[in-house]
């Protein structure tokens, strides 16, 4: 496998949109507005606070913080329109725009690996301590049993052990930890910064549930900006909502097709996919360009902090919303990264797919350099809407969904492989057309993994169950891929 050449970096390209760059909009503000009764740090203690059980820890030379942001859609995304047709029963539109929610997963100082039984009693850090994000609520986990189709009367046999084994179960990470200064300086003497991955889940994930992933490679030296779906794809998405004047949890549970009218309903469910695709690559956009107002000296960070909805008192509140930080570690989160001069887009499964559509867009940022699919579900891109379809083939005349400059590195999982109608596609899209010029394109098949291999659910399983390391195995060569795509000048993971 030979290795890509890294780009060159003298003359780095701001990274500009066919739209004029937007300030995050203000939160708006009412003096009738009752306020939020004041939480204590950590909020209402529940059953979970007094249980320590963690995923593995990251390796690297890193430890790994967290930064948690729901934002509002930044313009022109605050007012597009979504071409789905689809509504609930009651007459309420299954798809609607939802503030973008993220967590940011980023290197922070080592420090000395606590004793078992320090970890175990987490009371230590409901006082002020360094929050550690849960992985899977009850929500969620009601969520992952409706897209399995597990009957009512089932559920309620299963939920009760799901939520004893799993709800405890927090991410090795610190939440709101100042983020670590890269060492050394570039050819125009600023200081190093690191890279940016926004990543995209799949079906029925969240922006916990590929932890392990986002986790290792913020050890290894990244940024991971993990962004949280609400078209109904998701498990379940809590989120903030002004109602009668007050702010009140609005929950976006998993979408199945008995949830949409009849008269409503796409005959296949294909097509109600592309219209939850449509929604997916608006949130990435719009993630983006929230992100990429760090780069900007005004008015930068402070923006982003002031319209973040993911505060104290709000639902789904976790304590890593940068509050406690100074201005001085606001400073230096946002001149860390290069927020917008050389990122990198992932997603898995279906997240591959809006990945895909967002490189697609005429909005696309100049600052996306590279692009990672793990086990890509393409079946949808046949079926968006001409309306949807119109927007992305203004940006070029070549035919298809893969733009000219579209880098990338494919990760496939031996069933996606042998999966002969997927693999066809997969070669139209990217193998075969990419002989005809010098672009670069990686595919990998790595042996031994399953679809869901890419997420942290098999990391839980054999972490509790069998203490085996085959999916740990599938991280490191994962990361190792990842590194030679990126060109990176640290030295790779021993494999």
């Amino acid at each position: 496998m030979q290795r890509p050449a890294a780009a060159s970096h003298s003359e780095p390209e701001p990274s500009t949109t066919t739209l004029p760059p937007s300030v995050l909009p203000p939160l708006e503000t009412d003096p009738t507005i009752e306020p939020v009764p004041a939480f204590s740090r950590r909020g209402p203690l529940k059953w979970t606070d007094y249980l320590g059980c963690y995923l593995p820890a990251y390796d690297g030379p890193h430890d790994v913080g967290t930064l948690t942001l729901e934002l509002p859609l930044p313009e022109p995304y605050s007012t597009y329109e979504l071409s789905s047709p689809m509504k609930r029963h009651d007459g309420k539109p299954i798809l609607e725009l939802n503030p973008s929610l993220m967590t940011i997963f980023y290197p922070v100082q080592k420090r000395p690996v606590e004793p078992l039984w320090r970890r175990a009693l987490t009371m230590g850090r409901l006082a002020g301590g360094e929050p550690r994000l849960r992985w899977i609520t009850l929500a969620q986990i009601q969520g992952y049993l409706r897209f399995a189709s597990i009957p009512t009367w089932m559920r309620c046999l299963i939920i009760p052990p799901l939520l004893l084994a799993m709800g405890p179960t927090k991410l090795p990470t610190r939440g709101g930890a100042p983020i670590c200064l890269k060492e050394g300086v570039q050819q125009d003497g600023e200081r190093r910064r690191y890279k940016l991955m926004i990543f995209s889940h799949g079906l029925t994930g969240n922006r916990t549930c590929y932890s392990q992933l986002c986790g290792r490679l913020a050890a290894q030296g990244y940024v991971v900006a993990a962004v949280e779906h609400r078209d109904g794809t998701g498990s379940h998405s809590v989120g903030a909502a002004r109602i009668g004047g007050k702010t009140v949890e609005k929950s976006v549970p998993y979408v199945d097709m008995a949830d949409v009218s009849s008269d409503t309903r796409p005959e296949d469910y294909l097509v109600a996919r592309a219209f939850q695709l449509e929604l997916r690559t608006v949130e990435v956009l719009a993630a983006a360009k929230s992100l990429a107002s760090l780069a900007r000296p005004l008015p930068g960070w402070r923006a982003l902090r002031d319209a973040n909805l993911r505060v104290r008192g709000a639902p789904g509140w976790a304590a890593d919303d940068g509050a406690q930080w100074s201005d001085q570690q606001w400073d230096n989160f946002a001149s860390a990264v290069d927020w917008d001069r050389d990122v990198t887009l992932a997603g898995h499964s279906f997240g591959a797919a809006d990945v895909i559509m967002a490189a697609r867009h005429p909005d696309r940022p100049k600052s996306w350099k590279r692009f990672i699919l793990y086990d890509p579900w393409l079946e949808t891109l046949d079926h968006c809407s001409e309306k949807f379809i119109r927007t992305w083939r203004k940006s070029s005349s070549s035919e298809g969904p893969v733009p000219p400059d579209f880098p990338c590195l494919i990760v496939n999982s031996p069933g996606f492989t042998v999966w002969k109608e997927h693999f066809k596609r997969l070669q139209d899209l990217f193998i075969i057309d990419r002989n005809k010029s010098d672009q670069f394109c990686l595919f990998a098949t790595l042996g031994g993994i399953i679809h869901s291999s890419f997420s942290d659910l098999p990391v839980l399983v054999e972490w509790f169950v069998s203490l085996s390391s085959s999916n740990f195995r599938f991280f490191f060569f994962s990361i190792h891929l990842i590194t030679h795509l990126l060109g990176l000048d640290h030295g790779y993971l021993s494999l």
